[in-house]
C-alpha cells in the first residue's frame, strides 16, 4: 500500500458498488481533501482532511461505521501477532473492547476466536482491561488481510423510525429512507445548499435532504394527493425551509441556475402515475428544464427502468453522465440510477 490511510469505512452489502460511491460523494462535499487509498470487500481505507469520522458516518446511509485506521497485515496467525503488538503499542493502556469481524468467510485460518485470542493476550500483557466501556478495537479479516482500527462514528439509527409506513401519509411505492439518503448524497448536496426533488411523492427525499443539512428544499408533485401527503409528512418531521409545490415537473415555476443539486425518483413502477405520459416522454420533457434550474456543475440524480435506457435520455438532453448503477427490483423491473452533472 503506497499511501498510509487515516480511516476505515465499513461498507454495507446492500449493493456491490453504491456504498463506496456514496462514501466518495459525501467525502467530496464534507472534506477539504480526500482519497480512497484501497477498497477491500466490505471495507474501504481512505484519507481525508477537514471532516470528522462521526460526520461522515452519520451522513451516509450505506456506510455502517467509520473509524481510525491503525494497521494492516496478512491474515496469518504469525502476522496477526505482529499486528497486535504494533497496534496495541500505540494505545494508552486502559479499558478496551476487542471485536474481530470476518467478511464472507475470508481467511479461514484467521477465525474470529483466533483473532480475539491473539489480541486479548497481547492486550493483557500490556495492561489493558477488557470492558465494553472502553474504545472498540475492530479487526477486519477480508481478502486475506487483517485491518485494525478504532471505531469513531456509526451510521445514524433513525432510519427505522422514518419507514414510509410510519409516516402520517403513506402510499405504496416510495423508496426506503436509506436508499433515499443515498440518492441525496450522490447529488453532492452541500450543507446549507438548495435542494430540489421535482417528483417528490410522499416527501422521502426532501426529508433526507433536510436531515443532512440542506438550507432550503423545494419539492413537488403533479398528483394532488401526493402534494398534500408530502406536506403532511414533512410537517410531522418539522422540516423547516421546505416548500412543497403542486406542479408539472416539465414546467416548474422556478428560477434558472439556482439549485445546488437535484435528486428524484420519477414515476415508472406498477403503483405510480405519469399523468398519461410514458417514462421516456416524461423524462424528455423534464430533464431539459432540470438542466436550466440547477447550477453549472450541479448534480442531477434520477432513476428509471433499465429497459428505457435512462442514461441515454440524460445524455440526449445535455447531461454529462458521470456514473450509473443497476438494482434488481423484481422480475419485470431493474432500476437504473443515473448520476450526472450540468456541464
Amino acid at each position: 500500500m503506497n499511501k498510509h490511510p487515516k480511516y476505515y469505512a465499513i461498507l454495507s452489502g446492500e449493493h456491490p458498488t453504491l456504498p463506496l460511491e456514496e462514501l466518495k460523494a459525501v467525502l467530496e462535499v464534507e472534506a477539504k481533501s480526500h482519497e480512497i487509498v484501497y477498497r477491500f470487500d466490505g471495507l474501504a481505507l481512505f484519507d481525508m482532511e477537514g471532516a470528522s469520522p462521526g460526520r461522515i458516518a452519520g451522513r451516509t446511509a450505506w456506510v455502517r461505521e467509520v473509524g481510525l485506521f491503525l494497521g494492516i497485515a496478512e491474515a496469518r496467525p504469525e502476522d496477526l501477532e505482529r499486528l497486535a503488538r504494533e497496534v496495541l503499542s500505540t494505545l494508552e493502556p486502559g479499558n478496551i473492547w476487542i471485536d474481530p469481524w470476518r467478511f464472507k468467510g475470508y481467511s479461514p485460518q484467521a477465525r474470529e476466536n483466533i483473532v480475539r485470542r491473539i489480541f486479548m493476550e497481547e492486550a493483557a500483557r500490556r495492561g489493558f482491561r477488557t470492558s465494553r466501556r472502553g474504545p472498540v478495537l475492530r479487526i477486519f479479516i477480508t481478502e486475506g488481510v487483517a485491518v485494525a482500527g478504532l471505531a469513531a462514528g456509526a451510521r445514524e439509527k433513525g432510519y427505522h423510525e422514518r419507514r414510509p409506513r410510519r409516516r402520517p401519509f403513506f402510499k405504496p411505492g416510495p423508496l426506503s429512507p436509506e436508499l433515499s439518503r443515498v440518492f441525496v448524497n450522490l447529488s453532492r448536496l452541500p450543507v446549507g445548499g438548495l435542494f430540489l426533488d421535482p417528483f417528490c411523492g410522499t416527501g422521502g427525499f426532501a426529508l433526507e435532504a433536510y436531515l443532512v443539512g440542506a438550507g432550503r428544499i423545494v419539492c413537488g408533485d403533479i398528483d394532488r394527493a401526493m402534494y398534500r401527503g408530502a406536506r403532511l409528512n414533512l410537517g410531522a418531521y418539522e422540516c423547516g425551509g421546505c416548500l412543497v409545490l403542486a406542479h408539472n415537473a416539465a414546467k416548474m415555476p422556478l428560477a434558472s441556475d439556482v439549485f445546488d443539486s437535484i435528486a428524484t425518483d420519477p414515476p415508472y413502477g406498477r403503483s405510480t402515475t405519469t399523468a398519461r405520459m410514458g417514462y421516456r416522454a416524461l423524462m424528455q420533457s423534464f430533464l431539459p428544464r432540470a438542466l436550466e434550474v440547477v447550477k453549472r456543475g450541479g448534480y442531477i440524480v434520477y432513476a428509471g427502468p433499465y429497459s428505457e435506457k435512462p442514461w441515454m435520455i440524460g445524455e440526449d438532453a445535455g447531461l454529462l453522465v458521470k456514473s450509473r448503477f443497476h438494482m434488481y427490483v423484481h422480475s419485470s423491473l431493474t432500476r437504473e440510477i443515473v448520476v450526472g452533472v450540468r456541464p
